[in-house]
């Protein structure tokens, strides 16, 4: 990793699996991903802070509940986020930045900025389990893979505008409404039952 600051912003290194941005960084100040992998066990950040994950790079979260306000990015699609936590992890500021690759394996990833509109990545996303809630679209020409767990959208309603596949093994149930102009795959042995409209 490295850390860059105007002077008048602080980006603080805890620990080896702790950051915490306590200041904004919008003049200058990042927290960027740059080892092979990384993991942390806690993100906090106010809202204009910036953590960004470098190409080919891979950001690990694994710890508990947690809130981080600023915006979360990634340098093109190679880049990847693996979110594995014990809690829930809520992050309300801009993440359409991220086109790399997110996979859920435990724990809840809540999206919560207040107007709705950058509730979703700009990447591919795996649900393999956990809950990806507060999500409001997967974006055009991107992949939700869901093989498990559980999709809460905003508001109830998802929209497709790539590509949501269910690729499940066990039995999966929605619940809620599907839009977009984007495709509904099924592949997979388990049941797939869709409730709703």
């Amino acid at each position: 990793l490295y850390i860059t600051d105007d002077g008048n912003n602080r980006v603080r290194k805890i620990d080896a699996q702790k950051i915490n941005i306590t200041s904004n960084v919008g003049s200058g100040g990042t927290y960027t991903v740059d080892l092979t992998s990384e993991t942390l066990t806690q993100m906090q950040g106010v809202a204009g802070s910036l953590v960004t994950v470098n190409a080919g790079k891979t950001l690990n979260y694994t710890g508990g509940s947690d809130t981080y306000h600023g915006d979360f990015t990634s340098a093109d699609a190679t880049a990847t986020f693996g979110f594995n936590s014990s809690g829930t992890f809520t992050m309300d500021g801009t993440f359409t930045g991220f086109t790399g690759t997110t996979t859920l394996s435990g724990g809840t990833l809540q999206f919560s900025n207040a107007t709705g509109a950058n509730n979703y990545l700009g990447g591919d996303i795996n649900l393999t389990a956990g809950t990806l809630s507060g999500v409001t679209q997967i974006a055009a020409s991107k992949t939700l893979t869901y093989s498990g767990g559980t999709l809460t959208p905003r508001s109830n309603t998802f929209a497709v505008n790539g590509t949501l596949a269910f690729t499940n093994a066990g039995a999966i149930t929605y619940s809620d409404a599907l839009t977009g102009s984007g495709n509904v795959t099924k592949s997979g042995a388990g049941t797939t039952t869709l409730n709703g409209t």
